[in-house]
């Protein structure tokens, strides 16, 4: 299936030589034949080509690739065709695993004030904002994680949150996330203090 997607010999000896080759091969026919364009089919498996070769003899899990998109994409300089788009990179490594039958991350909410506030956060972004499941969730997990890194236990403690205080841990965050997270953690903070009641 390689063949019908990339015609030079050298690149299909390339991702042949790359430690997942193997699954490389056996995802081409799985992008080809769920439906995905041929463009998009090249952009996935140069991603997953660009994982592989960053995984080495480590393993294929969901905790490397999230080691992989958190840690080594903020500061990558491999050469070409290494795909660097986030969402490109995210999409595609989410197709491999799935094709090799690695369980998606659970999230489970904690109990007590901050699961009641995510939990009432969540159904607002769903049914009052009209989000996608995918988008909720992403802004959910960086709510959670700014809930506990600021170690929110009560209303009280959410409520005197100031735009600047926001703005020192976002400026925090930016420093070892890819661009673009520190407005999504805006956007949920901003969210959940306007739009679920306390």
């Amino acid at each position: 299936m390689l063949e019908n997607l990339f015609h030079a010999k050298w690149v299909l000896a390339r991702i042949r030589a790359n430690r997942i080759g193997e699954d490389l091969e056996r995802y081409a026919a799985y992008l080809i034949g769920r439906g995905y364009t041929t463009r998009t089919a090249r952009g996935y498996l140069n991603a997953a080509e660009h994982f592989g070769r960053w995984l080495g003899r480590r393993p294929l899990s969901r905790a490397m690739a999230e080691r992989f998109m958190r840690c080594h994409l903020p500061i990558c300089r491999c050469p070409s065709p290494a795909v660097r788009r986030l969402k490109t990179i995210k999409a595609a490594i989410n197709r491999l695993l799935e094709m090799k039958g690695v369980a998606s991350a659970t999230f489970e909410l904690p109990g007590g004030f901050v699961g009641d506030l995510l939990r009432r956060y969540e159904e607002h972004m769903i049914t009052v904002r009209g989000l996608v499941a995918t988008t909720a969730h992403k802004r959910l997990v960086y709510m959670r994680t700014m809930l506990t890194d600021l170690r929110v236990r009560r209303a009280g403690q959410l409520l005197a949150w100031t735009p600047e205080r926001i703005e020192q841990y976002l400026c925090g965050k930016a420093l070892h996330r890819p661009p673009g997270t520190a407005q999504d953690i805006a956007c949920a903070a901003r969210s959940v203090k306007g739009g679920v009641k306390l």
